[in-house]
């Protein structure tokens, strides 16, 4: 009979699963939806704490001038209270600030992590729920996040379909590595200077946390840009990569041999 299985047949060919053809390759998962929108917000509310921190830095050398000048009894008495009410608006915007990136930053993050199936990765060790929920989870996100933040680097690499290879290998890691250090490092600053503020009462008290908090956003604007610039290259991966994966799905730029090692487009 026609439908029968002939058990002495060779093996169906398995080279388009070992060249990651969508077909065999994609793991189950939603649909791609470009993290394009998600990464727009996120980059202008960190290019606002860009600005802000510079503000921050110039009002805090303001204050660092004006405590100096209390000690030796020159300085004016409105000026304390000017001080007070200029740093305390310039904090009140950057809380706010801080507060939309999270939350943005974490939309983006979702998003950019559900993406990997469909952009024909398999296997992966987190989910997208853990891509967020990494964040909260006490010592776990002093690593989670920088681990799941490679996975979608890696994930999200072009040049992996284009030369047919794994995702996780041949990609320079050097942006998540130049990120997440800097957001240690900063968090680490923030709890000295939560302290050095909090129990500063004396002038030269004073003094020191104010330099602590210039040190801070001194920090914060290297962090900024290297988050846009991780942001907008994670996101501007995924869309080309996606792009070759449905040109290669549909037949555009392949070879008339199917099982040809260099059937991905190349440019």
């Amino acid at each position: 009979m026609s439908n029968e299985i002939n058990p002495f047949a060779s093996p169906p060919e398995t080279e388009d699963l070992a060249r990651g053809d969508r077909a065999y390759h994609q793991q189950v998962g939603p649909p791609y939806a470009s993290a394009s929108a998600r990464a727009k917000w996120t980059n202008v509310i960190m290019a606002g704490i860009l600005i802000a921190s510079f503000l921050i830095i110039g009002s805090t050398l303001m204050q660092v001038s004006l405590l100096e000048r209390m000690k030796v009894g020159n300085f004016d008495l409105s000026e304390p209270e000017s001080n007070d009410m200029r740093q305390q608006a310039i904090g009140i915007i950057r809380i706010v600030l801080g507060l939309a990136s999270v939350v943005a930053f974490l939309m983006w993050f979702h998003r950019a992590h559900r993406n990997l199936p469909s952009l024909g990765n398999s296997g992966l060790k987190y989910s997208p729920g853990w891509a967020v929920g990494g964040w909260f989870v006490p010592f776990l996100n002093l690593v989670r996040p920088y681990q799941v933040m490679n996975e979608i680097w890696g994930g999200s690499d072009p040049e992996a379909v284009r030369e047919g290879r794994e995702s996780w290998y041949g990609r320079s890691y050097t942006i998540p590595g130049w990120w997440w250090g800097l957001f240690l490092v900063m968090g680490f600053i923030g709890n000295i200077s939560s302290h050095f503020m909090n129990g500063a009462t004396q002038l030269d008290e004073l003094i020191t946390a104010s330099w602590v908090i210039v040190a801070l956003n001194t920090l914060t604007i290297p962090a900024a840009i290297v988050t846009i610039l991780m942001v907008h290259r994670t996101t501007a991966d995924q869309d080309e990569r996606i792009a070759l994966i449905e040109g290669s799905a549909s037949g555009d730029g392949m070879r008339s041999d199917p099982y040809n090692y260099n059937r991905f487009p190349s440019r």
